[in-house]
């Protein structure tokens, strides 16, 4: 990735520290600006301010579902890539996670591979 590709910010959206930390660190070192965010209301706050090009959330979340928070994510950044972190097994769910808007999901623990392919693929050229 060039330099003008690692300008693009990414919301991090999980309720246990650990997790957004361990995320944070891994995508800062890749040069990308990370946003955090624990709750539903505080996802959509910051994703209307920051506009990120990807948004990586948890579904256990205390104050809304997963789901619920990705479709006011959808209908607040249409532009921003969802990308749901789940524990579940993906086959059982992916399908539901797609329909329910989400482009893409990825199962915990996530590794630093993971998380390049979700940027690349999410199109972090250029933001």
């Amino acid at each position: 990735m060039s330099g003008a590709d690692r300008k693009a910010s990414i919301l991090v959206v999980d309720d246990h520290e650990d997790t957004v930390e361990m995320v944070a660190l891994l995508l800062q070192e890749e040069g990308f600006e990370v946003l955090t965010a624990r709750t539903g209301r505080e996802a959509v706050t910051k994703a209307l301010e920051a506009r990120p090009f990807l948004i990586l959330m948890d579904l256990g979340l205390p104050d809304r579902s997963g789901i619920e928070i990705c479709e006011a994510l959808r209908a607040a950044v249409p532009a921003s890539r969802i990308v749901a972190v789940t524990g579940y097994p993906l086959p059982s769910i992916r399908e539901a996670l797609t329909r329910s808007g989400f482009h893409d999901a990825v199962q915990k623990p996530v590794t630093v591979a993971s998380f390049r392919k979700l940027v690349l693929d999410a199109g972090a050229r250029g933001t």
